[in-house]
């Protein structure tokens, strides 16, 4: 019961934040509102994270602070069964523009509506969900969503490939996804990367928190060598921690989606850069704020993918990182 009350006291912070901007607008004779956006994550639990994330990204385009604009966030952490309820809430408080993390979160709000503007931060599959339209080969913003896209038939078939370069004794892949938030193509696409380079690769689905401990006693059963992990399955600090346990005490290789594991003590990770990808979203979210409409704005490509290798745990597991990927790799714990 204690994930709600925060939720709501930083909307009423945020609230408050905003009402002295508001204040010296009436007193100047303005009438312009106040932009309103509103937040939407399946997967966050800390509210006020994503508030500064996103004031942050929007300052350098003219917002100078949290009080520019009013905020209210939703976060589901984990629980998807939320999303509906926390979606109807945000569209019912009209906000200009919203925001929407997943392709989970975009379609939730787009049951809601298709007027209010939805900008996709992390976009994974939207044209399969429905989401954007697909005219050809070419992806175009649908009448009310537009965004960024995070992912390509590319990117699990180079993941795949800097794993078995960095040990390439791997046969059986554990590969651990969460299809509630990442499509089903991610699966069908790894899956053939898997064939082109003769690995096996070992399913185990994480929907949800509840899925974490059965999936990784799959996982144990399975007699795998090596892991492939999609960071949207692990959703508490314990969980993260528990995945790169699971992987030391068994001596796998792993690869992650998510920077952070790194430092954590992962082996490798090949991922997004998080804040370009606020900086890309602040600037559909800007777009909109001054005039523009979802279909005035192409959808976007993430913008820069980095490799990051943790040498003490490729020490510790026996290998040695060829300079290939040392070079490649745009972080590299010690």
């Amino acid at each position: 019961m204690k994930k709600p009350v925060v939720f709501y006291t930083l909307v009423l912070l945020v609230a408050a934040l905003a009402w002295p901007c508001a204040v010296q607008a009436q007193a100047t004779g303005q009438t312009r509102k106040m932009p309103r956006i509103g937040i939407l994550s399946s997967l966050a639990n800390d509210p006020e994270a994503l508030v500064s994330r996103l004031s942050t990204s929007l300052r350098p385009l003219g917002w100078p602070s949290p009080t520019s604009v009013q905020v209210d966030v939703r976060v589901a952490s984990g629980d998807f069964n939320r999303l509906s309820r926390f979606a109807t809430q945000l569209v019912q408080l009209k906000p200009d523009v919203l925001l929407a993390l997943w392709d989970s979160d975009v379609a939730a709000l787009r049951a809601e509506t298709r007027s209010i503007p939805i900008v996709m931060l992390f976009g994974v599959d939207p044209a399969g969900a429905g989401l954007v339209e697909k005219v050809e080969k070419l992806l175009r913003p649908s009448r009310n969503v537009t965004g960024v896209l995070v992912f390509s038939p590319e990117v699990a078939s180079k993941e795949l490939g800097l794993l078995k370069e960095a040990f390439p004794g791997a046969k059986r892949v554990g590969f651990v996804w969460n299809p509630a938030v990442t499509s089903s193509k991610y699966r069908r696409v790894a899956q053939r990367a898997a064939d082109e380079l003769d690995l096996t690769l070992v399913s185990v689905e994480v929907r949800k928190s509840t899925d974490f401990e059965q999936g990784m006693e799959a996982l144990a059963a399975a007699r795998i060598d090596s892991l492939f992990v999609d960071g949207l399955t692990l959703f508490s600090p314990e969980q993260r921690a528990g995945m790169i346990d699971f992987a030391a005490r068994r001596h796998l290789p792993a690869i992650y989606v998510g920077s952070s594991l790194v430092d954590r003590g992962g082996l490798m990770s090949y991922n997004p850069s998080v804040p370009e990808l606020w900086r890309e979203g602040a600037g559909f979210v800007d777009a909109i704020l001054r005039g523009k409409t979802p279909e005035d704005l192409p959808l976007r490509e993430a913008p820069k993918f980095g490799l990051g290798i943790n040498l003490k745990t490729a020490k510790a597991l026996g290998l040695t990182i060829p300079p290939s990927l040392r070079r490649a790799a745009a972080y590299v714990s010690e």
